[in-house]
């Protein structure tokens, strides 16, 4: 596995964490008013993100001289999935609801960043042969 391929797999799984960790923190300071919505799906991520990085782990444990194993890939496939749709329903959701300009503006971006991380994570993870 190239350098940057690492990088991109490290960067999507740090920013998935960060992002869905701030979620949780928000829920448990009551700032929220979905609560069994909004932590059922930041915990799903999370999960999906330590996945991701334990799959690394084991590609790392390899030397990263090989691809992930086809069981990595798949999670990492997964991963990126769950990601986009959640995002894609998450910012049309708030894009629709009555938030100010700022708000949506913030979670526009979290989503966008996090839809160009999981398309990345997707291209890492190699084709069945």
């Amino acid at each position: 596995m190239s350098l940057g391929a690492r990088l991109w797999v490290l960067a999507f799984i740090g920013f998935t964490a960060f992002v869905w960790v701030q979620r949780l923190v928000n829920l448990a300071n009551g700032d929220e008013s979905s609560v069994a919505l909004s932590a059922s799906l930041s915990v799903l991520l999370l999960v999906l993100a330590l996945a991701t990085a334990v799959g690394l782990g084991a590609v790392a444990l390899n030397g990263w001289r090989v691809p992930p194993p086809m069981a990595v890939a798949t999670v990492w496939r997964l991963a990126a999935a769950v990601t986009v749709v959640v995002w894609v329903i998450r910012a049309t959701q708030i894009i629709l609801d009555w938030r100010s300009l700022a708000f949506v503006v913030v979670h526009v971006v979290l989503a966008l960043v996090s839809i160009t991380l999981a398309a990345r994570l997707w291209q890492q993870a190699p084709r069945r042969r």
